[in-house]
């Protein structure tokens, strides 16, 4: 009979490091890329082009996921904070939906951002992921014991 959690190891499973290189990676590379939409959408508007409102929402979204990014990839490893795993899949799920926008608009580089969430996904779906993650069985729970 296997036990509901094995023993806890202090070294992060290869899958879930390299999840936090990937969202590292995909934070930074979304603050860079708002960094030129911002500078687009400045030129636009200084020669009295117009800018679609949705450019500014999609804009906001951005940044909210950038900086999930970078909070889940801090925080995945060293806190083993349950709560990470769910949101950087939701996080990837929204980078699926960006892919598949690109793609229909034209850019190829949706293929990219599509192949990405789904490799990410796929690897916080891994057992071993799983059992790192969990809380211990018979754990107190997180900040007991501090009064």
């Amino acid at each position: 009979m296997t036990e509901p959690n094995p023993p806890r190891t202090d070294v992060a499973p290869a899958a879930l490091r390299a999840v936090r290189v990937i969202l590292y990676v995909q934070g930074g590379a979304t603050l860079l890329a708002l960094v030129g939409t911002a500078l687009e959408v400045k030129s636009r508007l200084d020669h009295g082009q117009e800018v679609y409102g949705i450019t500014y929402v999609l804009g906001l979204v951005s940044i909210a996921c950038a900086v999930l990014a970078v909070l889940c990839a801090a925080s995945i490893v060293a806190r083993r904070r349950y709560w990470v795993r769910p949101a950087a899949m939701g996080l990837e799920v929204v980078t699926i939906i960006y892919g598949v926008i690109n793609i229909v608009s034209g850019a190829p580089a949706g293929i990219g951002e599509i192949v990405i969430g789904i490799l990410v996904i796929v690897l916080l779906a891994r057992r071993e992921v799983s059992d790192w993650i969990a809380p211990d069985v018979g754990a107190p729970p997180y900040g007991a014991g501090c009064e």
